[in-house]
């Protein structure tokens, strides 16, 4: 088991956008009916790619969750630990298919999580099990108004999100083809600034360019129709891809 602690001190309260790829610790800090509603959400899954909440207890201002542990996160793979990096790249396809039907469970019970990113899926070497962590930003709305999330890993529609706009569960799908990306080139497709409205397109002309050169026509079908601005992939199209056989 693993323990994390989520503080609910107003003073604590941290803005809802990470500005960057790194968690800098286990602790976070977000209203009490966030967290609680974190806990109703976790309480819904029970499936092998979605790590399971056992417990919970509240103390001096701060939840504490007591969850499954699930092994090491796929950033912290990528940028130090070469072996299992290596070994990642061996089994990517098994890797993404499990990180997608957590995807795909969670948009299967009106979940959308809205932080998908190497971060949040953890793996376990030894099992070959992925498992998607951290429901803080995760909404059980059809549709959603709020900016939260990962830049680096977040839907242009979510950037630049206004009073007047909405977007729905096809926001993950950006963020895991952002992930595919990522764990495939050893890097993130986007820049910040590309994800602005006035720039998105040439960002992704880029990344379309970048694939083209280097990998084969079912990969880079699968990423370009996750990283798209209309006509998105569902989980089940994900799943249901050539990339896959």
């Amino acid at each position: 088991c693993v323990m994390k602690k989520i503080s609910t001190n107003d003073s604590e309260i941290k803005n809802n956008v990470v500005s960057d790829g790194e968690i800098k610790n286990n602790e976070k800090c977000f209203p009490q009916n966030v967290v609680q509603h974190e806990i109703k959400i976790m309480n819904l899954f029970n499936n092998d790619n979605i790590i399971q909440l056992y417990g919970y207890f509240f103390h001096e201002n701060s939840y504490y969750l007591i969850l499954e542990y699930g092994g090491i996160d796929f950033w912290e793979i990528l940028k130090g630990l070469e072996t299992e990096y290596k070994e990642v790249k061996t089994n990517l396809k098994n890797i993404f298919r499990q990180m997608t039907q957590a995807v795909h469970i969670c948009h299967q019970e009106g979940i959308m999580h809205r932080d998908i990113k190497l971060e949040n899926f953890v793996y376990n070497p030894e099992t070959g099990i992925v498992k998607l962590i951290d429901f803080g930003f995760a909404t059980n709305k059809k549709i959603a108004d709020k900016r939260v999330g990962t830049l680096i890993y977040m839907a242009p529609e979510i950037y630049n999100v206004s009073s007047s706009s909405f977007y729905g569960h096809n926001v993950d799908i950006w963020s895991l083809g952002c992930v595919l990306y990522t764990l495939t080139l050893g890097h993130p497709p986007f820049h910040e600034r590309e994800l602005k409205s006035k720039n998105i397109l040439q960002g992704l002309a880029r990344v379309k360019r970048t694939l083209i050169s280097k990998y084969d026509d079912i990969l880079v079908d699968l990423i370009l129709n996750m990283l798209t601005l209309t006509n998105r992939y569902t989980t089940s199209k994900i799943l249901s891809h050539n990339y896959f056989k």
